[in-house]
């Protein structure tokens, strides 16, 4: 932020106001663990309570690319020009900084915790088709497995046992009659269970900051059907 080769005013150092962020029509505000940006037009930085008097002294129809303004403690306030906008700073005291810094940690842990959440959510059958589809998929696994121990193949548990000849085929039709009953019965939706799985997802975002909320609506909004 601090520029040695910036213009630095030639006139008696200002007293410079610390820094308050505070939102303000036309105003961005980019936020760091060592202070901030406030960026806008030069309208818009001048009527904001950060920016000092003076701040932009001296600029006519030449406007200079940035300006640095060193007050009588020492602290900086930089403006920066792109074009027809500002981006200014006002150096932030010690306790801002801590306090800057642990905001930003805490929103890197909500930030880490949230994507883990979304994730998860996403998982969550949409329909009860897709219910349905993953339930099938997922029971071939299983069918597979069944088989598997039945026919001795186990390692586990086999040791050169296995059921019958006929004894398989009737774990088999069974099998085929499971993956009937998933691919013909009737699915039922149940809401609360839903919340229920959503709500244990959610719990760590709400652990990484307790004044987390109104999330957990924007992330679950959205219709869940039942079969056509």
């Amino acid at each position: 932020m601090h520029d040695s080769n910036a213009a630095t005013s030639a006139c008696a150092a200002p007293e410079l106001p610390r820094p308050t962020w505070q939102p303000m029509p036309g105003i961005e505000i980019e936020r760091h663990h060592w202070g901030a940006y406030l960026t806008g037009t030069r309208e818009a930085i001048q009527a904001h309570p950060d920016c000092p008097a003076g701040m932009f002294d001296g600029e006519g129809a030449a406007l200079k690319v940035q300006r640095t303004v060193k007050g009588a403690d020492g602290w900086m306030a930089v403006v920066t020009r792109t074009g027809r906008r500002y981006r200014f700073c006002l150096d932030a005291t010690p306790e801002q900084r801590d306090e800057l810094r642990a905001q930003c940690e805490r929103a890197e842990k909500v930030g880490k915790e949230l994507r883990r959440a979304e994730r998860q959510i996403a998982e969550l059958s949409a329909s009860a088709a897709a219910f349905r589809q993953e339930a099938i998929e997922m029971f071939g696994g299983y069918a597979g497995l069944i088989k598997m121990i039945a026919e001795g193949r186990f390692v586990s548990i086999g040791g050169g046992y296995q059921l019958s000849e006929d004894a398989i085929e009737s774990v088999v039709n069974h099998l085929w009659g499971i993956h009937a009953v998933f691919e013909t019965g009737p699915v039922v939706f149940d809401e609360q269970v839903r919340q229920e799985q959503i709500g244990r997802f959610m719990q760590p975002v709400r652990a990484a900051d307790p004044s987390f909320s109104d999330m957990l609506g924007k992330l679950t909004a959205g219709a869940v059907g039942q079969d056509d």
